[in-house]
């Protein structure tokens, strides 16, 4: 059984789709990539990276690169859209708890839940950000889109729509140590591969910064 991603993870490529426009320059030193006002840092996506390689075999080299990203700028994209709405859509640690304990029940315990993630290239480090993810994206579809199943295709329409219109509003800039956009397909890290281990020095973290 599924934790239920599905506006979280099959809106992924869509969104990425409509940056190809965007610029390949970050404005702050140590960032993998910067989302409006956001910095993500290169540390923390080096972090995530290892971990999802010594968790997962088949997670190696640019790929996990750049589904560890991938996830970070649309974590980033759909806080900036909770943020516009009125009033803003927050996440509490109770939100976080809930699902959690939701889908360890559905999935039958912890490591269940574990193996499920890495199947979304999501490690253990990472489950956090990822559970905060869906929440944004549940709630955020809640608001755009009021009502239940009978509306998931509208509710998805209406997300993708403002994911999009929050990318172009906020500018995006991926560093190109971890590769460039490419209208087609998203992320496309560089063919020289060692994207997973960015210089000493990067910054930690994922943070917000007037810019």
């Amino acid at each position: 059984m599924q934790i239920p991603v599905r506006s979280a993870s099959a809106l992924t490529l869509t969104v990425l789709l409509a940056l190809g426009a965007a610029g390949c320059d970050p404005s702050r030193p140590g960032a993998a990539a910067v989302v409006g006002g956001t910095r993500i840092s290169a540390a923390s996506i080096s972090r995530q990276v290892s971990d999802l390689e010594a968790e997962s075999p088949g997670a190696t080299g640019s790929d996990a690169v750049q589904k560890t990203l991938e996830y970070a700028v649309q974590r980033v994209l759909f806080e900036q859209v909770a943020a516009r709405q009125h009033p803003a859509v927050t996440v509490s640690q109770g939100d976080l708890d809930a699902l959690r304990a939701q889908a360890v029940a559905q999935l039958g315990g912890e490591q269940q839940l574990q193996q499920t993630l890495l199947q979304q290239d999501v490690p253990r480090s990472g489950t956090d950000d990822y559970l905060r993810l869906v929440v944004l994206s549940q709630k955020v579809g809640a608001v755009l889109v009021p009502g239940g199943a009978e509306v998931a295709d509208q509710r998805d329409a209406a997300i993708s729509k403002a994911l999009q219109e929050q990318a172009v509003r906020s500018g995006i800039h991926v560093s190109p140590r971890f590769g460039r956009w490419d209208p087609r397909s998203g992320i496309v890290p560089l063919a020289s591969g060692g994207l997973a281990t960015p210089a000493a020095g990067s910054g930690a973290g994922t943070g917000s910064s007037a810019g």
